[in-house]
């Protein structure tokens, strides 16, 4: 039992080392084998990792069933997102596995690990604060990035193509947005003139 388990943890450690060195690899071996459990890992790091930083610089209290609900948050928005881009992904042409670009998002989703020190740094020394929303924004950069390249090496699009999907939902979204609320300003205008 032993070794198994130690032959996981290698088989873990090596795809987030083939992640970060030769991402094409990662791709090749992210479906192989029940590894959705480290996409669920991923995410939960991820989850804990944003809370925590967010906590040290006294945006959220820290309560254990708040970090709870960002792990499985970070874990939810990872299988939506996986399982959209993945079949537009599908639509676009390209050739893959949903369980594979779960994993590879959750590694992508990994770099917010790094906001941890940040906020270490400006939780003790609030000059630190615009230091901190900078290294959150490059951090947000860093993860649409690393899914655009898993896209790209998953299914084998060019990387603007990879981009163009990655952002897609967002642009969507905030299209939306956009609608609702230029229909609500309308809704608003039209009851005003009517009440006079």
């Amino acid at each position: 039992m032993d070794g198994s388990m130690t032959s996981v943890r290698e088989g873990i450690l090596d795809l987030v080392a083939d992640f970060i060195e030769n991402p094409a690899r990662a791709a090749a071996t992210a479906g192989r084998g029940p590894r959705w459990c480290v996409g669920l890992a991923c995410f939960g790091v991820a989850g804990l990792s944003l809370y925590l930083s967010q906590s040290l610089v006294r945006l959220s209290p820290l309560n254990p069933a708040s970090l709870l609900l960002a792990c499985v948050w970070q874990a939810a928005a990872g299988v939506f997102m996986a399982s959209l881009l993945h079949l537009l992904a599908e639509w676009s042409g390209g050739r893959g596995r949903v369980g594979s670009v779960f994993v590879l998002f959750g590694m992508s989703q990994l770099v917010w690990a790094l906001a941890l020190p940040m906020a270490v740094l400006a939780a003790f020394w609030r000059a630190a604060l615009p230091a901190y929303w900078i290294c959150v924004t490059v951090l947000a950069f860093s993860a649409l990035y690393l899914r655009a390249r898993s896209l790209r090496d998953h299914y084998g699009f060019a990387m603007g193509k990879a981009w163009l999907l990655v952002l897609f939902p967002y642009l969507a979204g905030l299209l939306l947005l956009m609608a609702a609320l230029a229909l609500l300003a309308i809704g608003l205008v039209s009851a005003v003139r009517l009440s006079f």
